[in-house]
């Protein structure tokens, strides 16, 4: 998958909360973070719990169960024992927009940051149904 590319939805297991389908539409931006060996994932964990926005949906896919409960106030858990999410994301990083779109992919934490920045500022384009009542009644 490329920048600007529709993303691949994957179906895997969300610790704690079960079977579900990630990297398609969503109601924000999912940032998938792939943790690489090696890597400690507190110190991830804190990056991604850290980013002070409502729109931001992190997930960590790990390739295994952890064998400890880590306190985070956002980022999901995502076990993909089968390797699915493997297979078809292979940079460590996917930034994906509320449309199912690529806006980065790569391994860079600041970059993906840098990327999601202007979506996450961006007015609200599409019309809601409050706002069209609002408009009806006025």
């Amino acid at each position: 998958m490329q920048i600007g590319s529709e993303s691949v939805a994957v179906r895997i297991e969300i610790l704690g909360i079960g079977d579900n389908v990630i990297g398609s539409m969503a109601n924000g931006i999912q940032i998938l973070y792939k943790l690489p060996s090696g890597v400690d994932i507190n110190e991830i964990v804190t990056m991604l719990d850290n980013i002070d926005n409502k729109k931001v949906l992190p997930y960590i896919i790990l390739k295994d169960r952890p064998s400890d409960i880590i306190d985070t106030k956002k980022v999901k858990f995502v076990i993909d024992i089968n390797r699915d999410y493997d297979k078809k994301y292979t940079e460590m990083i996917y930034a994906i927009d509320d449309e199912g779109i690529v806006i980065y992919c790569g391994d860079s934490f600041d970059d993906c940051l840098s990327k999601i920045s202007p979506p996450l500022n961006e007015k609200n384009k599409k019309h809601s149904h409050e706002d069209w009542m609002r408009a009806v009644v006025r």
